[in-house]
């Protein structure tokens, strides 16, 4: 585990060094971004893949192994999103368009993720399955996607509130922001709805129903309307790029207390989020 802790630590100081410059201009150039930004990918992602032969199974078990997926997929989707984006920004000087909220995002889930039990556990017998493991899978890259979509919605609210201008560098960007917004709302609403057949299959094979009347389903179904309604409203009553943006900040925020409360509701929950905080029932 020495190996681990030293790589994970590794992460953690190189997220926060990326956050630090991400403040300046400097954080924004193309070879600092990109020397920080894959260094932490490949970094975390070793200490993953080492916790992961570590404990035997894929690291879906317990909220601290979720951080470590979380910080990874937040950074290499931001770097993803760098390469793909394709309009804005010039591509040859300036990257890490939302490098400062990436790293910030990043850098308080692993830090998170200390509050809670790091040791290795077994799976249970009934998350050792590939079905759970492509659920889980599938429910990371609409993470991705959705996290990528509320740091262009922290970016284009910021714009509206700020003064207007005329630089063409800001109105990139902003085209930029509006092109993350969107896709990344759309992106990781397929995933999601990926995810949930994937654990609706799963849950017929444990249950017998598709539907069990879990705390965890309700959670899904409301994030799942949440943000099907910023995307219809987008594309049927044509819903300006801030006004989706502030929906999707609200979203987040609802679901984030939603997620925090699963602990309180009196319910036990069949999906195992951390096994000290959360019943399990067989």
């Amino acid at each position: 585990m020495t190996t681990f802790w030293t790589l994970y630590y590794a992460a953690l100081i190189l997220t926060a060094l990326l956050f630090a410059v991400s403040l300046s201009a400097i954080g924004r150039r193309r070879l600092v971004y990109r020397c920080f930004s894959l260094s932490i990918v490949i970094v975390l992602g070793a200490a993953i893949a080492l916790r992961w032969q570590l404990s035997g199974h894929p690291p879906i078990l317990g909220v601290y192994e979720a951080t470590l997926v979380a910080a990874w997929t937040i950074i290499l989707y931001d770097i993803l999103f760098d390469r793909a984006k394709g309009v804005g920004s010039d591509n040859r000087s300036e990257e890490g368009v939302f490098a400062r909220y990436s790293s910030m995002a990043a850098l308080i889930t692993l830090l998170y993720g200390l509050l809670f039990d790091t040791d290795v556990k077994p799976l249970v017998i009934s998350e050792q399955s590939w079905w759970v493991y492509f659920h889980a899978l599938f429910s990371w890259i609409a993470y991705g996607f959705y996290m990528l979509s509320l740091f262009a919605a922290i970016f284009v609210i910021l714009q509206e509130r700020g003064a207007k201008t005329s630089d063409s560098s800001d109105s990139a960007r902003s085209l930029v922001a509006d092109w993350a917004l969107h896709r990344g709302l759309l992106y990781g609403f397929v995933a999601q709805t990926i995810f949930f057949v994937l654990g609706s299959y799963y849950s017929t094979l444990l249950h017998g129903a598709w539907w069990v009347w879990d705390s965890v389903e309700y959670l899904f179904v409301m994030s799942w309307f949440l943000y099907a309604i910023a995307i219809h409203g987008r594309i049927f009553f044509a819903w300006k790029s801030p006004r989706v943006a502030l929906w999707v900040v609200a979203a987040f925020v609802v679901l984030l207390a939603m997620y925090w409360g699963l602990s309180f509701i009196p319910w036990a929950t069949y999906h195992i989020f951390d096994p000290g905080i959360k019943v399990h029932v067989g």
